[in-house]
Order: C-alpha cells, then sequence, then structure tokens
C-alpha cells in the first residue's frame, strides 16, 4: 500500500529560495516567494500548490493540506490538487481518503499522476518526449562530420543506465556528451532536461530545454518537454503555451483523457 501511495513532492523549492510570509492560510493573501532567473511565479491555483508544497516538506502535513483543500475547492476539475492531497492526506494516516483523491485524480486525467511520479519519478518517461534512438542513429551518420564514437558510447550508455533507473549516472554521461560533441546538438540538450526534470531539477531542466529550443526552433519535442515542466513549476500558462506550440510545430501526443494539462481550449 505504501508504494500505491506514494507520490513524488517536486523538490524545485529545495533548489530555489523559499520564503514564507509567516503561516500562510489559503483564505489569505500571503504568498509563497520562490526567487529563481528563469520562472515567474503566477498566483492563483500554483501559488496554493506551492505553499502546500514547502509545508510538507518541512513536514507540516495538516497545513499542507490546508492549502490542498483550498485548491481542490477552488479548480475541482483538475487533477494536480488531487493527487498532491492525496499524499499529504497519506502522510496523516487517512489512507482510504488518499486512495479516493487518487482515484478521482485518476478519472480526471491518468497522465498527471504520471507526471508527479505516482509511484516512482521515472514513471514520467511513460508522458515524456523520449526519442534517444533516432538521436544515436544520427549522430552515427552525421555526414560531413569526423566519426564521434566516444560521444555516441556515452550516449548508449547513458541509455542504458536511465533504463535501469541510474538517472544521475546517466546525465553525468549526456554532459559529457554534450563536452564532446563537435558542435551544439539541440537533441542532446533535450535529452539533457529530460533527465533533470526526472531529477527533480526543474530550473536547470527549463534551461536545458530552452538551450534546445534555441538551437532548433522548430523542435517540437522539447517545446512539450518544457511545458511538461513549466507544470511542475506551477507556471501552468507558460506550460500551456509551449503545448500550444509543440502541436503547431506537428507533435501530438496520444492521450488517454482530452486535454488532460487543462489548458484553455
Amino acid at each position: 500500500m505504501k508504494n500505491y501511495l506514494f507520490l513524488y513532492i517536486p523538490v524545485c523549492l529545495l533548489i530555489g529560495y523559499v520564503s514564507l510570509n509567516g503561516q500562510v492560510s489559503p483564505g489569505q493573501s500571503s504568498r509563497v516567494f520562490v526567487k529563481t532567473s528563469s520562472v515567474t511565479w503566477a498566483d492563483g491555483l500554483g501559488r496554493h500548490l506551492a505553499a502546500g508544497d514547502a509545508y510538507l516538506q518541512r513536514g507540516q502535513s495538516e497545513l499542507a493540506l490546508e492549502a490542498y483543500d483550498y485548491a481542490v475547492a477552488n479548480w475541482p476539475n483538475m487533477a494536480e490538487p488531487l493527487i498532491k492531497r492525496a499524499l499529504a492526506k497519506y502522510h496523516l494516516g487517512r489512507v482510504a481518503a488518499a486512495r479516493a483523491d487518487y482515484q478521482q485524480a485518476q478519472r480526471i486525467s491518468p497522465e498527471v499522476s504520471r507526471l508527479y511520479g505516482f509511484g516512482s519519478a521515472v514513471n514520467r518517461l511513460e508522458v515524456l518526449a523520449f526519442e534517444p534512438d533516432e538521436l544515436l542513429q544520427r549522430l552515427i551518420q552525421s555526414p560531413g562530420q569526423a566519426p564521434q564514437e566516444e560521444v555516441v558510447r556515452l550516449l548508449q550508455e547513458s541509455m542504458a543506465l536511465k533504463s535501469k533507473g541510474e538517472v544521475p549516472r546517466a546525465l553525468s554521461d549526456i554532459d559529457r556528451a554534450i563536452r564532446l560533441s563537435d558542435s551544439p546538438d539541440a537533441a542532446l540538450y533535450k535529452m539533457k532536461g529530460n533527465l533533470e526534470l526526472l531529477l527533480g531539477r526543474h530550473l536547470e531542466a527549463e534551461s536545458s530545454y530552452s538551450r534546445a529550443i534555441s538551437l532548433a526552433p522548430a523542435f517540437a519535442q522539447a517545446y512539450y518537454n518544457r511545458g511538461l515542466n513549466r507544470l511542475l513549476l506551477y507556471d501552468h500558462s507558460g506550460a500551456c503555451a509551449d503545448f500550444a506550440q509543440s502541436v503547431q510545430l506537428g507533435y501530438v501526443p496520444e492521450y488517454r483523457t482530452e486535454n488532460p494539462w487543462s489548458c484553455p481550449m
């Protein structure tokens, strides 16, 4: 049961700087401020989810539950607050209630539970756009370039490590491949972002995806994965903009539910 009800909480609040104005009450105007160089935190749903996450990280499950309760009451058709409230209830020993929230979130959007790493952060691989085989073949067959045997070896090793769940070592190999590559490669930066996302290093993932997009402005999968990462950074409007751009560029993932990320239609 514990494995079934475990939910990954984004650790970006540990990477950035978190300041709480006293005790955040969901009904008051107090804020959670996160200082970063790349993300602007919005009011509304994201503010209450961030408050709940910060409380949960500090072991204050009752206060976290209050924040998530407020989010669920005001955004009842979104899966994110239900998933997070399920974990708070589980921490408080309310197993049946936690299961009910999880099941309701699954009915709304099974993709959301995977994105938030329900059971294991590696479950996120099921929603990420991840195409390393195509990248490997392109690097092997790149015309006009000197052979990049070490880059190919590192990429193959990274893929194997990722499949075994050894994500930190996989990321180390990709970092080395980027340093050794003949020229900056958008796909390598997107893979770097994917691995950083799996590790909860969301600000670094934002930078890697943005670097991939700057190198290849029509890279639809990079937009899509940056959108997923922005959801984990509470930037819902930025995420929806990236999803829309990825669709315009031709990437249309298969979903079990319509509009799983609750973007404006």
